[in-house]
């Protein structure tokens, strides 16, 4: 996967948790590699792999940069979220971390109590 930012600047995490920074417009490219090209069991076959993918990648960013292209003569798709999608994500996600939150924080005073049993404070 390669992305291109506006200008070749990055987004940071903050920018994106926070939504502080303008619309803008990220290319995304992606390929797909079938595994019986990849050479996984011989380290410098496979490390002169690597180094070809990232070559590809830094010449397909240079010429996006320059053509606004990946490839020359290929078109993207542009995809847009709607502001209804985005915030539903928002509410799933911290959703999520609440019940966990509060499952985990449920099996953390059970451990407690279960280690602590044999001691039984009542009786004395």
């Amino acid at each position: 996967m390669t992305i291109a930012y506006p200008n070749g600047i990055p987004l940071s995490l903050a920018t994106l948790g926070f939504g502080s920074r303008e619309k803008c417009d990220i290319a995304v490219n992606y390929k797909m590699y079938d595994a019986s090209e990849v050479p996984f069991h011989d380290d410098e076959k496979l490390r002169d792999w690597m180094y070809n993918v990232y070559k590809e990648k830094d010449e397909m960013l240079a010429n996006y940069y320059a053509t606004g292209e990946f490839q020359p003569g290929e078109r993207g798709q542009r995809i847009s979220f709607s502001l209804a999608k985005i915030i539903g994500q928002y509410i799933f996600w911290f959703g999520s971390f609440y019940v966990q939150y509060k499952v985990y924080g449920w099996l953390i005073v059970q451990a407690i109590a279960l280690l602590l049993a044999p001691f039984n404070w009542a009786s004395v």
